[in-house]
């Protein structure tokens, strides 16, 4: 997982990039060839050509604008807020401490627009051109090269006594031990090759390019056409410019000169409850349209009640809770995160939030973001976990065998989870705060399922690919027994009526054996449309 960002800014004077890759311990011993890689793509990247450049800056930007526009920028909690400005401020100055970075400035005053906002491509040609080894400072953190510094600060304690540059240091402030070495001879010269020809590395042209045009990013936001045309032409927030004075008229007809934030609406204006459209004996459809807010956003919710996912039936018939069953699933929802996070990586650049979790009330998927393509995301991720055919396949391609593994279920994808939640698990009761072991005690003397992490780990340590693979089937073919898992599904945000219940149809038809696919939703009666009280969670409806 790679992160890249402004460490230090220097105002006037320059930055540091600080580029960070979280890696598992078996990853961490390859650090030396991690570090070439990151070369590697720098130099790539000044080797690329003004179009190509051009083609990835129009994503960045639409997404830029997409922020700025939609108020998402600054939306953060206050106490987070202020820390940021008071940086940005001292950066940008107060008069640009907001916008920089988001609105397109020329020079110091006035601004451009932003289909005029072209790549400074020699710019950035420039800044990567500080991207070499000569340049840079690794900083390793973990269990393991801390230990090989111990063992060769024994080993070359005459050497470091010599060049005292070099091994055990303590920062001043708060006494914070750390190891300072040089860099290997050869591994350094693997470095420096990377500058002079990109051919000579391990990595070649073929593995590394520039992201492609992104599927994802919004080609165009608007409101909901379920809206009133008049809340509809508030625009995005509820608040309209007009000249210099903004006016609201909040959907009511009277205009009116106000002075208050775009946030004035989010107190006058009363959240619609959900609604309740359809339900069939295979699951409900809820939808509650954003009528306050009046932002491009939709959220998506999915869950899955499926028997099998936390539990096992008993020779009685009767379902059972059973720790391995609940573990596997966790395990399962993580390992499949894992597999796809390269192939919905457009989708995150771009905005679009997804994630897949084990509960006690059943597998929820939730989706989000500013563009309409969320439903297709939602879908994408629904039916590549349920189905086990690989991320992007079409839907009429989909063939799910009795014998096939999921394609997310492989050692590359189930060893690092499997490493990541036993370390967890081992470290929980001397890695926490107070907080949260009295909510973990609670929950074991209030909740329904009552299992000590000792019973976790246990079940993990037993989890093999072929363990999951099992699981997967059970839940499955248990599902499919009673015509497939009951779903609940709330559509929330700027999404249409019509919408909602096109992917609550598409949703059931991923789910349900296709013998069950000919029976029709029904219309909601209208003594359920208000069975969803405001505030309710969605894992108690039982109306």
């Amino acid at each position: 997982r790679l992160s890249a960002g402004q460490k230090f800014h220097f105002r006037g004077e320059g930055a540091i990039l600080e580029l960070s890759v979280l890696l598992t311990e078996a990853g961490e011993k390859h650090w030396e060839e991690v570090v070439e890689v990151v070369l590697s793509y720098a130099s790539m990247l000044r080797g690329s050509s003004e179009e190509e450049l051009q083609k990835v800056w129009r994503d960045v930007l639409t997404m830029s604008q997409v922020g700025w526009t939609c108020n998402d920028v600054w939306s953060s909690p206050a106490y987070e807020r202020c820390a940021t400005l008071a940086e940005r401020a001292f950066s940008y100055g107060t008069d640009r401490c907001l916008s920089a970075g988001y609105v397109p400035h020329y020079g110091d005053t006035g601004s451009i627009s932003y289909d005029n906002w072209k790549c400074p491509t020699e710019v950035l040609k420039n800044i990567v051109g500080h991207l070499v080894s000569d340049n840079m400072i690794v900083e390793r953190c973990g269990r393991d090269p801390w230990k090989k510094c111990e063992d060769d600060e024994i080993n070359q304690e005459q050497e470091m006594e010599k060049d005292t540059r070099w091994g055990r240091k303590k920062e001043p402030w708060y006494g914070v031990e750390y190891f300072l070495s040089s860099v290997e001879k050869g591994t350094e010269r693997r470095w420096n090759e990377v500058h002079e020809s990109r051919e000579r590395t391990s990595v070649t042209s073929s593995t590394l390019r520039l992201p492609r045009q992104n599927p994802y990013v919004p080609k165009e936001l608007e409101l909901c056409k379920d809206l009133p045309e008049d809340v509809r032409a508030l625009g995005f927030g509820g608040m309209r410019n007009d000249g210099d004075n903004i006016i609201d008229d909040s959907g009511s007809g009277d205009e009116k000169k106000v002075e208050l934030p775009r946030s004035s609406r989010v107190e006058t204006v009363k959240l619609c409850p959900p609604q309740l459209l359809e339900q069939n004996k295979y699951g409900r459809l809820w939808h509650r349209l954003d009528n306050r807010y009046l932002l491009p956003k939709t959220s998506l919710t999915i869950l899955l009640r499926i028997p099998a996912l936390r539990h096992l039936k008993d020779k009685s018939g009767r379902w059972t809770f059973d720790t391995a069953s609940a573990v596997y699933s966790s395990l399962l929802a993580a390992a499949f995160e894992d597999a796809v996070a390269q192939d919905s990586y457009d989708a995150t650049v771009a905005g679009l939030h997804w994630s897949i979790r084990s509960t006690p009330w059943g597998l929820a998927i939730t989706a989000d973001g500013y563009d309409q393509t969320v439903r297709d995301l939602c879908k994408d991720v629904l039916a590549a976990f349920w189905t086990g055919a690989r991320w992007g396949i079409r839907a009429e391609e989909r063939v799910r065998t009795e014998e096939a593994t999921p394609f997310f279920l492989t050692e590359d994808a189930v060893g690092p989870v499997l490493e990541r939640s036993l370390r967890s698990l081992r470290s929980y009761f001397s890695s926490k705060r107070s907080d949260v072991y009295a909510a973990y005690h609670s929950d074991r003397a209030l909740g329904r399922e009552n299992f000590h992490i000792s019973d976790r780990v246990r079940a993990m340590e037993e989890a093999t690919v072929e363990e999951l693979a099992k699981h997967h089937r059970r839940m499955v073919e248990a599902a499919a027994e009673e015509g497939g898992p009951s779903v609940e599904c709330f559509c929330s945000g700027n999404v249409s009526e019509e919408e909602s219940k096109e992917l609550f149809t598409d949703v059931l038809n991923i789910v349900r054996p296709e013998r069950f696919r000919s029976d029709p939703p029904t219309e909601a009666t209208k003594d359920l449309k208000s069975a969803w009280i405001p505030g309710t969670s969605l894992s108690y409806i039982t109306g």
